[in-house]
Formats: structure tokens, sequence, C-alpha cells
């Protein structure tokens, strides 16, 4: 479009070729700004990726270590240890704390 504008631009006997000038200027600019927008647009996406990434990695090492303190203490009940009371219910109930919230925010 800039190419055809300025071909047109240079015919000398367009008598219309100040209007031309001007939307050719006024579509450069546009283009600009789209062009401005479109790469802010991408690095806004990309940072949300990085947080939602971080966000998958944090969830995943919070199911690792709620698996890891539940099994724990089964084995400790297996072989006899005593364990604070309620533990195993506020693992539990960590534990489905930690799934509702990986379900709606993922």
């Amino acid at each position: 479009m800039n190419q055809l504008g300025d071909k047109l631009l240079s015919h000398p006997v367009m008598p219309a070729r100040e209007v031309i000038r001007q939307q050719l200027e006024s579509a450069r600019v546009a283009w600009s700004r789209l062009s401005e927008d479109i790469e802010e647009y991408c690095r806004r996406c990309q940072q949300h990726a990085d947080s939602v990434h971080l966000f998958t990695v944090s969830l995943a090492q919070l199911n690792a270590w709620l698996d890891r303190s539940e099994n724990q203490l089964r084995d400790a009940e297996k072989f006899g240890f005593e364990t604070p009371d309620g533990l195993g219910d506020q693992l539990k109930t960590l534990k489905v704390c930690q799934t509702f919230f990986a379900f709606f925010c993922t």
C-alpha cells in the first residue's frame, strides 16, 4: 500500500496529491501504532504465560509436599509412632483446599 501511494505521489498531474499524501501518512502512523500495540500485547502474554508456569510449578511442589507428608504420617502410624492429634485431619484439609484451589485457578 505504501509503495502504491508513493508511486501515486510521484505522478506530477495527480490533482489529489495532497489528500493521498495525508492518507498515506495517516496509514503509516496507524500501522506504527498497531505494531507497537501488538508488541506490547505479545510481551504481556509472555508475562502471563510465565506467571502461569510459575504457579503450576509451585502447585506441583505443594502437591508433592502434601503427598510426602501424608505418606510419612501414614508410615509413622503404621509402625506405632504417635502423631500429634488432628495432624492427619489437617493434612487432609490442606489437600482438599489445594485441590479446590488448583481446580479453580488452572
